[in-house]
């Protein structure tokens, strides 16, 4: 058995999926030492797609990280692509009801972003990411090995690691991150509890290929299809343009008895007429709707579907978990750094959390519509009688699959306002809601975007971890001696000045601190004492805040 060698500082992550790989480059990019462990070596391994959009919000954590670019270069699906999502009683029967533009995938010219989301599968997105973390020299990258055991003490984390030939290595670190999905060895071994509903669907996703569909169907490429009919109701979804599709069942009695025959008479009705097609796999799994009590316990944290896990419907599973590793990346970050206390760490939970819950609720709503659940009595009728029933459906989909297709405010709207860490200035931000996204400088809010005068985004502004931007279009009031209070403090601070009265305006306030994840932290028309950055960085927190035990 090889031991590895001891480093300080360094942080181990589980599971090299999109989440993981996220972690470790939020790190790997702050200088942070890393070791990421995942069974798999070559990503052609990953049969089936998994995940199949970045949103907004993720595409602006690639942005920050670098890997904005290199994630599309790998998707499959060029922008030209249709975003259409369809709503139909078979691929060659009735159409009922489409979305444009579904989770905002079309190039625009828009402020409230930079630049839209992206359809890929999972497994291309982490061809990007792992092109991204190649280069930063602090990442260890141990492809092919399992993680056998975890343990922590007061000091350390301990994690026995197995090769596919049989190699153990023994890994020592300080802190352990649990990207490792559904059955996350870091979520067991360190007892955090998942509250919530357990099974709530059984579902089976059919991979098949068919190069001749849209031709012989004269279909117009689309994102998705519903295909909505009595025996196998579901939802077509094209992985590749090249013929490969995927056909997901949800709501079945019994996944283990679906056989390789039902699968086949599930395509051809989904398809509606008589086109080759070969099924390459399926892939069985299951709906909970739970949520871990706490995102930290001692030097341990889950993240992703290690931490929760919901319904697929709104494409959030991925997503938000790559905010939580935004969040908890530039916090181990700062810590390990030395100029913010263990106490900073506990509000991973607090901040993450109630996120969580929220995108839970509402992937649990979306899935309450699922296409077993808009099936009507005469749907595929024709004739007069059977256009009135898709006609009264199609209005019924457009009112309740919207927050599913359309939830820009679930993305871009969420705050941290409460939180310990956010000074609130006494104003509210608006609601958190799916369908409508009012940006918002109120502290706890994501930054809103903007386009400056010479073409960049606003977000390419900021420094890599706080900055405090100046919009006053006079220069009095100088900032140096609030700046030098957090370089005393070795806080690292980037200064923006961009005198504008349009951002002054969009902020509504002269002054604004941005926190390394693009939130705001404070804002006003004066400067604050330099006490706002022991608020900002926890230090307030370390007298009152004890760190979670360790189990």
């Amino acid at each position: 058995m090889e031991n590895a060698t001891q480093t300080a500082g360094r942080v181990i992550v589980i599971g090299a999926g999109p989440v993981g790989l996220s972690v470790a480059v939020e790190l790997g990019l702050r200088h942070i030492p890393v070791t990421i462990i995942d069974p798999v070596i070559d990503l052609a391994e990953r049969v089936h797609p998994r995940a199949r959009i970045v949103n907004l919000r993720s595409t602006e954590h690639f942005r920050r990280w670098g890997v904005a670019d290199t994630v599309r270069e790998h998707s499959a699906f060029g922008p030209d692509w249709p975003t259409q999502v369809q709503f139909r009683t078979s691929l060659a029967g009735y159409r009922i009801a489409a979305f444009e533009d579904a989770f905002f995938t079309t190039p625009t010219d828009t402020d409230l972003y930079p630049e839209p989301a992206i359809q890929i599968r999972q497994s291309d997105v982490e061809f990007g990411i792992r092109e991204r973390l190649a280069g930063l020299p602090h990442v260890e990258k141990l492809y092919g090995y399992d993680a056998i055991e975890v343990s922590q003490d007061e000091d350390s984390v301990h994690v026995l690691v197995r090769s596919r030939d049989g190699e153990e290595r023994r890994l020592t670190g300080s802190y352990i991150v649990g990207g490792d999905g559904g059955r996350s060895i870091v979520r067991r071994a360190f007892g955090f509890e998942m509250i919530g509903k357990t099974a709530i669907s059984q579902n089976v996703q059919v991979l098949f290929e068919s190069k001749d569909l849209y031709k012989a169907l004269n279909l117009e490429p689309a994102m998705q299809y519903w295909c909505l009919n009595d025996e196998f109701p579901g939802f077509v979804q094209t992985t590749s343009p090249e013929g490969e599709f995927i056909l997901s069942l949800h709501k079945l009695q019994d996944v283990n008895a679906f056989t390789l025959e039902q699968a086949e008479r599930a395509v051809k009705i989904a398809i509606g007429a008589d086109v080759p097609f070969r099924i390459i796999g399926l892939d069985p799994w299951v709906i909970h709707a739970r949520i871990a009590d706490s995102y930290r316990r001692g030097r341990a944290f889950v993240v992703g579907d290690a931490a929760r896990q919901h319904s697929t419907y709104g494409a959030h599973g991925m997503n938000i978990g790559l905010s939580d590793a935004a969040d908890i990346g530039w916090k181990l970050a700062a810590v390990i750094h030395g100029w913010a206390p263990e106490a900073l760490l506990d509000t991973f939970t607090a901040e993450r959390r109630p996120i969580g819950v929220g995108v839970l609720e509402q992937a649990t709503r979306s899935f309450s519509k699922s296409a077993v659940d808009l099936v009507v009595p005469g749907i595929a009728d024709p004739g007069p009688e059977g256009d009135a029933v898709r006609t009264a459906l199609s209005a019924v989909i457009l009112k309740e699959k919207a927050p599913q297709f359309r939830h820009i405010g679930t993305q871009l709207g969420y705050t941290y306002a409460g939180s310990p860490l956010i000074v609130s200035d006494g104003t509210t931000a608006p609601e958190w809601t799916p369908n409508a996204y009012v940006p918002s400088a109120v502290p706890g809010s994501l930054a809103p975007h903007a386009w400056l005068a010479d073409g960049t985004s606003i977000y390419d502004k900021f420094g890599q971890w706080f900055t405090v931007a100046d919009f006053g279009q006079d220069d009095t009031g100088t900032i140096d001696a609030f700046i030098q209070a957090a370089q005393q403090q070795n806080i690292p601070v980037t200064v923006l000045r961009e005198p504008s009265h349009e951002l002054e305006t969009r902020y509504e306030a002269r002054f604004a601190i941005i926190r390394p994840d693009q939130h705001v932290a404070w804002r006003g028309n004066a400067l604050p004492s330099p006490e706002v950055w022991a608020t900002v960085t926890g230090r307030v927190l370390q007298h009152a805040t004890e760190p979670a035990a360790a189990n």
